[in-house]
């Protein structure tokens, strides 16, 4: 999936993750293409998610989204 989609499935907006990725607090990208285009996969995705929830943004968010199983 793209950056804009995991934004959305992990429920923050894109810039954020991209700042996020960029000081590290998640890790690199499954993929980077050749032009620089992120691209994100499902264990990727579950790993942001346990990262969001334990930290300060998502102990205080009842409503942070559910990852799909």
């Amino acid at each position: 999936m793209t950056l804009p989609q995991a934004a959305k499935r992990l429920g923050i907006h894109p810039a954020k993750l991209r700042r996020r990725i960029k000081a590290g607090v998640f890790p690199a990208p499954s993929f980077v293409n050749k032009h620089g285009l992120n691209f994100f996969d499902e264990d990727w995705l579950r790993e942001a998610q346990a990262i969001l929830m334990n930290s300060f943004e998502g102990k205080n968010n009842e409503e942070a989204p559910e990852l799909k199983e």
